[in-house]
């Protein structure tokens, strides 16, 4: 059995060392910059905090399963470091808190979430996310950005405890703000926005980057329907989502299964709301198929 609350303490604690690996080497100026597939950018600072997140993870529980953004063979373990498990004492009561077997576990981790916005210096783009599923469903998160007033700062949360680490301000009643994608604009996606009709669009980078404008109320939809996103850039940000009582879905209103067993790619897009009007969201959207 493992307490959940101890990983989401350790997921902290690697969240922010990440976030350190990261602003060195953005500080180095030697990224390493090779791509992976197209319009697919990798940098030394994805592949050593991948590394280090999953090194630091398999030495503390070396049965826990892990999936990340990065492939990365053999064993990590040497990266690991000692972890801090008890960040959450104050904030956790034991009432709140699960006791869950490791089998039922999955955690998701996006070491840099952002890459191409990390190679064009756009770095409040930039997050490092580690979601944690249980029995297939996102339960808690940590979205950690390295270059939140320059030292970082880590948002967090847990389904019936609570989301932390932030400021949210309200929007006005009635405001209806998307956020979507800056670099990978597509027809389908423009007929979604008229069939959302925003007051607004902003085109940022960064899905972890998009899900923390929507915890702050900077934007009141995160809405992206098409391929492009994975498994790993959206389970720690729809933990987060979650436990403020928000909805995370692909566009036809289909809950993510986070198991490990399952595809990857959110073929259907991703939509990301937290104000109580996912459903009619889903429901303008109904017709994107036949726009």
């Amino acid at each position: 059995m493992l307490q959940l609350s101890s990983l989401v303490s350790a997921s902290i604690d690697l969240a922010e060392k990440a976030g350190a690996i990261i602003r060195g080497v953005m500080m180095s100026g030697d990224l390493k910059l090779h791509m992976k597939g197209v319009d697919d950018p990798q940098t030394i600072a994805d592949i050593s905090a991948q590394r280090l997140i999953v090194g630091s993870l398999r030495k503390q529980w070396p049965t826990l399963k892990l999936i990340g953004e990065e492939d990365l063979e053999g064993d990590l373990t040497e990266y690991g470091v000692e972890t801090c498990l008890d960040l959450l004492t104050n904030a956790v009561s034991s009432a709140s808190d699960q006791q869950v077997p490791l089998d039922q576990i999955v955690v998701w981790i996006d070491p840099l979430d952002g890459t191409k916005e990390f190679t064009l210096g756009r770095y409040d783009a930039v997050t490092t996310l580690i979601g944690i599923a249980v029995n297939g469903v996102a339960t808690a998160g940590v979205v950690h950005q390295p270059f939140w007033n320059e030292k970082g700062r880590s948002i967090w949360g847990m389904v019936g405890v609570g989301a932390f680490g932030f400021d949210r301000v309200e929007p006005p009643a009635g405001r209806n703000v998307v956020i979507t994608t800056a670099s990978h604009p597509t027809p389908r996606l423009e007929r979604a926005l008229s069939l959302v009709g925003p007051d607004q669009v902003l085109r940022v980078g960064g899905a972890g980057n998009k899900a923390v404008a929507v915890l702050e109320g900077t934007a009141d939809v995160y809405l992206y329907p098409s391929p492009g996103t994975k498994k790993w850039d959206i389970c720690a940000g729809e933990a987060v989502v979650r436990a403020l009582g928000g909805s995370v879905t692909d566009v036809y209103g289909k809950a993510f299964y986070y198991g490990a067993d399952t595809i990857k790619p959110n073929d259907n897009g991703v939509l990301l709301s937290l104000r109580g009007d996912h459903d009619r969201y889903v429901q303008l959207l109904a017709g994107i198929d036949s726009v």
